[in-house]
């Protein structure tokens, strides 16, 4: 390979390189967004289902919990007056007035376990329990012991954990389900009263009172829930049977028992939940109005000692003068967690439910995931992406991007190849035809000259010369014959085929080379043998005798080039016919061809590696020119397998029928 390949050849290399670096990088981008996209699209769905999911078990609570917001506060009563007004119920019962049983004193609903409240002293109350004269109504009823004795154990179980969190520690999880009740500082307390301006009337001067009442009822408020007694509730037990018998023993109005009616005129809390009803107080006094506040549920989460599992609570703050109680209801967290598992259990199967008692620290981490209406947030179950598809848009445009590089490359390649080994052929040829015309010029030249001068007078000598001329123009002629015919078929081949098919017998193909093979083998030193039957000379071929003589005569020529030296120099040419094929074999004992280069010879200018550095004369156009004859004519010339020494090349052209 030349200096000049090899430059083309690293060239060629070094763009390759940078073309499959470039469509690499390309390819790993691409593969990589297609990914970032999966994995977008899985956490979309993934968020979708978590938000479905949230959306169901809120509207499995939403009721529950509304059904209890809207509950009244004296059912918390097991029994209170019915002709009572609503901000007065909690009052102690008058004789003679009439008491109706509170709805929960039957049951509770789903999923709550018990209702409860806390008193003044921390004593811990159940309306399912009822205390004094108000369990035995309850006793009285179907079932009503059996049920009463239920609750107990459960107001027993709650008391063990049931505690108020300090007023500053009650944050609820959303801060849309804070208490509606206002607070305020007593910094601000303080400067509301100071800004104020001096009352002119007596509604005015009972407005201003009341916001100082309002502000001692929320600071008692506070010392109470911070109380030990509050932290530590106290559960109510019933009198013995002997006690329980008269009314004026221990009931659930001893809740609010002792706490005096505030003595004022036209007074309302400002307050937004507050409920205002118009009544006349206990000892008759005309136009008071009793103020009553209640504040929304708010959940807690507390750890049942016994179980160590955790358990949840809502409760709220009633305020009725200077009265101060807490209401709540105890949920039966593991049905309900279960209940709320199972309605999601299509979207996120294995899915699960977590308490959240430090809210304000993993907001930010949990906020997608939480309940709105209860501290618990949904824990969905551990998933990975889907692997990327074998078949997409992306790979598919990436395959046939990378075939047709490869095609383009592989193109290239081969092109360069055959141009590389094209030129190089062409050296070969240029160098081959220079080599073979200078012979005989040269030979023409000085041989014609001293003809022409005179130089040589003897006869013998002079017929020699002019045998040696004659020689030499017939060798000039075959080499210019087999470079124009090689040209020619490469004409031919661009073209369509002939619109006649030739034909000779083959009596007529002999009749036209044997002459000249004979010649040849003459000229070399060899013999010609023949190997026909005279059944196969008849015989019509596809093919011209002109064309097979000139296939023949190349063969013949070869074998006398490479066989010259060989001990047994006979060429024989034989003749056979295969069903509708006509079998021409030519076939030398020289040392043939070897296995690895019998391909190889038949390409154009192309010569056997042995044989490239001897003596041998010729273009290596011979074997490709005499098969481009044969295919032309539908046939071909086949190298045969090396059965014994030597080379033997058959030409096999079709029979035409008679």
């Amino acid at each position: 390979m030349s200096n000049a390949s090899r430059i083309t050849l690293l060239v060629f290399l070094a763009s390759v390189a940078a073309v499959l670096a470039l469509l690499g990088y390309v390819t790993a981008r691409m593969l990589d967004l297609e990914q970032q996209e999966l994995h977008a699209k899985f956490d979309a769905r993934r968020q979708e289902d978590l938000r479905l999911a949230l959306w169901r078990m809120d509207s499995v609570l939403s009721p529950i919990i509304a059904q209890e917001a809207a509950r009244p506060y004296f059912h918390y009563l097991s029994y209170y007056p019915e002709q009572r007004a609503f901000t007065r119920v909690w009052e102690p019962v008058l004789p003679g007035e009439v008491i109706v049983p509170s709805p929960l004193v039957e049951g509770t609903p789903p999923f709550v376990l018990l209702h409860f409240q806390l008193g003044p002293m921390g004593t811990i109350y159940s309306p399912q329990v009822p205390q004094g004269n108000d369990r035995d109504l309850a006793e009285s009823e179907p079932g009503g012991p059996e049920r009463i004795e239920r609750y107990e154990k459960l107001l027993a179980r709650l008391g063990r954990f049931a505690s108020l969190d300090p007023p500053d520690q009650q944050t609820p999880i959303d801060a849309n389900a804070a208490e509606t009740t206002a607070t305020a500082t007593e910094t601000d307390q303080r400067t509301l009263r100071d800004n104020a301006p001096a009352p002119q009337t007596r509604q005015e001067q009972a407005s201003s009172e009341l916001a100082e009442r309002e502000y001692a009822y929320r600071k008692d408020a506070a010392d109470i829930a911070s109380s030990p007694a509050a932290v530590t509730p106290q559960i109510a037990r019933a009198p013995p049977r002997s006690e329980s018998r008269s009314r004026p023993t221990t009931t659930d109005d001893d809740l609010f028992a002792g706490l005096a009616e505030p003595d004022l005129e036209n007074i309302k809390l400002a307050a937004p939940a507050s409920i205002i009803s118009p009544s006349r107080s206990s000892r008759g006094t005309p136009g008071v109005r009793a103020a009553l506040t209640q504040s929304r549920f708010v959940p807690r989460w507390r750890t049942n000692p016994a179980t160590g599992e955790p358990e949840l609570i809502f409760w709220r703050t009633v305020r009725a003068d200077h009265a101060f109680t807490v209401q709540g209801f105890w949920i039966d967290w593991p049905a309900l967690r279960d209940h709320l598992l199972t309605r999601i259990e299509d979207v996120l199967p294995g899915a699960m439910l977590e308490p959240v008692t430090d809210t304000r620290a993993s907001r930010a981490e949990i906020s997608s995931r939480l309940l709105a209406t209860i501290p618990a947030m949904l824990v969905p179950p551990p998933t990975q992406p889907p692997p990327i598809p074998l078949i997409t848009p992306p790979h598919i445009t990436l395959g046939l991007a990378w075939l047709a590089t490869l095609g383009a490359i592989a193109t290239v390649g081969l092109s360069l190849r055959a141009s590389i080994s094209l030129g190089e052929r062409r050296g070969r040829f240029v160098s081959a035809v220079t080599h073979e015309l200078r012979t005989p010029l040269t030979t023409f030249c000085l041989y014609s000259q001293m003809l022409a001068d005179g130089m040589v007078t003897d006869d013998a000598s002079r017929a020699e010369y002019l045998q040696t001329l004659k020689h030499e123009s017939t060798r000039l002629q075959r080499i210019v014959e087999n470079v124009l015919d090689f040209a020619r078929l490469g004409r031919a081949r661009a073209h369509s085929a002939p619109t006649h098919t030739p034909s000779a017998s083959l009596q007529q193909i002999l009749d036209h080379v044997l002459p000249t093979l004979t010649q040849r083998v003459e000229q070399s030193g060899m013999s010609l043998e023949l190997d026909i039957k005279d059944d196969n000379l008849s015989t019509t071929a596809a093919i011209s005798s002109d064309a097979a003589a000139r296939v023949l005569v190349n063969l013949v020529d070869n074998a006398c080039k490479y066989a010259s030296d060989a001990d047994d120099k006979r060429i024989t040419l034989s003749a056979q016919r295969a069903d509708t094929r006509l079998l021409l074999t030519v076939a030398d004992r020289g040392p043939g061809v070897p296995p690895a280069e019998r391909r190889r010879i038949f390409n154009a200018f192309a010569r056997g590696k042995h044989h490239e550095t001897s003596a041998a004369q010729g273009l290596g156009l011979g074997l490709s020119l005499a098969r481009a004859i044969a295919r032309q004519h539908g046939g071909e010339l086949l190298i045969e397998k090396a059965t014994r020494q030597g080379a033997a090349f058959t030409l096999d052209i079709p029979i035409l029928a008679t």
